[in-house]
């Protein structure tokens, strides 16, 4: 995928074409992806529809500036401010979930952002979430959630999660205790 870097003092947007075709409603296989890391997120979560409806309108200000040449100055505004309103919520999401670290919010605020905007809080909701999901199964003892866990932290690379290494162990132990049944 191409990717532009295009600069300001306190933001990083970031084009990405995914290289797909265009959809049959006419959009195209074309996103932007922002990385909004010196703005302070509201106070308040947006609700799910909310994010939901922000990344409609990034969908809608990005085709329209692409069907205008991808050089009209007053649609790339309007692509800019509608990628920062989504990035702000995203964020205020992330925190919000992160400050309650639960399985079920940081689940939900990973799921919400679709992966489709780098913001700094990105990684630190995963390991939240990896961390979350191991010590849970950790102590339910379940060897199905153990592994589940532990494949999910290597899947996102987070191989020096602390308690990986005993999570592995008690994921041995309570497999062999299984075999013995």
């Amino acid at each position: 995928a191409e990717a532009q870097r295009l600069g300001h003092d306190s933001d990083a947007i970031v084009l990405v074409d995914r290289g797909e075709p265009e959809q049959g409603d006419g959009s195209s296989g074309a996103t932007a992806v922002v990385a909004d890391v010196a703005a302070s997120p509201p106070s308040a979560r947006p609700s799910s529809a909310e994010i939901e409806r922000l990344f409609g309108d990034m969908d809608a200000a990005w085709d329209t500036h692409v069907s205008q040449g991808s050089r009209a100055e007053s649609t790339w505004t309007i692509v800019e401010q509608t990628a920062m309103a989504l990035a702000r919520a995203l964020r205020a999401d992330a925190l919000q979930a992160l400050e309650a670290n639960t399985i079920e919010a940081l689940r939900a605020a990973s799921q919400r952002s679709r992966g489709a905007v780098g913001l700094p809080e990105d990684a630190e909701l995963t390991r939240a979430l990896c961390k979350a999901q191991l010590e849970s199964a950790m102590e339910s003892e379940s060897l199905v959630d153990l592994r589940m866990a532990i494949r999910f932290a290597r899947q996102q690379g987070i191989e020096d999660l602390p308690g990986l290494g005993a999570g592995v162990i008690k994921e041995e132990e309570l497999y062999i205790e299984q075999l013995r049944r």
